[in-house]
Parts: C-alpha cells; sequence; structure tokens
C-alpha cells in the first residue's frame, strides 16, 4: 500500500500487506508510522486524505479517534467514485474547491507503473522486494522533480 502526496505527485511512504487492504490499514498508518512526519510538516494529520474506500475509512476513523481527523475531509478518488452508490456525495472529490486542480486518481497512475513487478516481486524475499520499492519510488519521486 502506497502513500501518495496529490498536491506534489510523490510516495511519501508505503507499507506492505501480508493481508488484503482495508480502512485498517490507512488508519493504522496516518496514526502511528506517518503521524511525525505529517506531524512535522503539516502539524496535523491533512486537510484531505483520498481512498478508494473513504465511506468506510470514514467512519473507522470516527469510531476510534474523532479528533484526529476533525480539521480533516476524507473522499474517495474519481475512478471508485461511480462505484459508490450509497455514499453521500460529501464523500465526492470534486464537491471540494480545495481538490478542484488534484489528479485525484494519481495513485492509480502511479501504481499502474508498478504493475510490472508483480511478476517478478513473487521470486523476491520480503526484504528484497522492500528494498526494490525503496529504490522505484525514490525514482518515480526524482522524475516528478525532473531530475531523471
Amino acid at each position: 500500500m502506497l502513500f501518495w502526496c496529490a498536491e506534489h505527485r510523490r510516495c511519501i511512504g508505503f507499507v506492505i500487506l501480508q493481508s488484503g487492504e482495508s480502512p485498517k490499514h490507512v488508519y493504522t498508518v496516518l496514526t502511528t508510522r506517518y503521524q511525525i512526519l505529517l506531524m512535522i510538516r503539516f502539524n496535523k494529520i491533512p486537510d484531505y486524505i483520498i481512498y478508494d474506500n473513504a465511506c468506510n475509512l470514514s467512519e473507522y476513523f470516527l469510531n476510534r479517534s474523532p479528533i484526529d481527523v476533525i480539521d480533516s475531509i476524507i473522499v474517495t478518488d474519481g475512478f471508485h467514485w461511480p462505484n459508490h452508490n450509497n455514499c453521500g456525495l460529501t464523500f465526492h472529490c470534486k464537491k471540494y474547491n480545495g481538490l478542484k486542480d488534484i489528479i485525484s486518481v494519481l495513485h492509480e497512475q502511479k501504481n499502474r507503473r508498478l504493475d510490472k513487478l508483480k511478476s517478478i516481486s513473487t521470486f523476491m524475499n520480503y526484504d528484497s522486494f522492500a528494498e526494490l520499492m525503496v529504490y522505484i519510488i525514490h525514482l518515480m519521486n526524482m522524475r516528478e522533480i525532473d531530475i531523471i
């Protein structure tokens, strides 16, 4: 699971999951592993959190630590929004002026580049895969600032 800054188009971190992705993973990462990074940079969790399953992530946060997202808006990206038939419009990323110029599907675009790693990653151990991910993400981030 990769965490992208949509504004700057850079990956700020990743977690190698041992099971399927769920709102629990996003919650855990935002409230523990990246808390120091986010607090130093923003003094809080970011204003906007874009996630495929925003409605359930929002509920997950509100049931555990609503104070952490009191000033944040959790929204579904444009790619997954059409599948959220029972979600309120408050979860639609295009309803917020702060996200008008943001590519809400950035993570889908970036993750598509990583699909090629699937065939070789099955033959790697955990440490080798983690090192490869660090290297690949570094290259992707450097390309965003036109160094490569």
